[in-house]
Order: structure tokens, then C-alpha cells, then sequence
């Protein structure tokens, strides 16, 4: 019983810091998406509009389909 309750523990660690990782990762993601809008606002004049749900689903079916190749 005692082996189950630390496993159990070591899994909520582990899980705590995954979730931490993908926090930090999506405020990383969103500070890089601001300096990217300022750059395109300073070179273009005003921030290019992204589909960014089609281009996303576009570029990882192009990956899927290069890393199958």
C-alpha cells in the first residue's frame, strides 16, 4: 500500500510540473505573438491578419505528411 501512495505522489508531481511547463509555455506564446504583431505593425504598417487555426492545421498536416515520406 505504502508503494501506491508514493507512486501516487510521484505521478502528481510529474503532473504539476507538465502543467507548469505548458503554462509557461503558452505565456511564452502569447509574449512572442505580441513582438510579433509589434514587428509586423512597425514593417507593415498595421498587423497582417492570421488564420492561424488554418494555417496551423495546414502546416502540421504538411509535417505529418513529410515525416511519413
Amino acid at each position: 500500500m505504502t508503494r501506491i501512495k508514493e507512486e501516487n505522489i510521484q505521478l502528481r508531481r510529474t503532473k504539476e510540473i507538465g502543467e507548469r511547463q505548458i503554462n509557461n509555455l503558452m505565456n511564452e506564446n502569447q509574449i512572442l505573438s505580441a513582438k510579433l504583431d509589434n514587428l509586423e505593425n512597425v514593417f507593415i504598417g498595421s498587423t497582417a491578419k492570421r488564420n492561424s487555426g488554418v494555417e496551423n492545421q495546414n502546416f502540421e498536416e504538411n509535417y505529418n505528411m513529410s515525416s511519413v515520406s
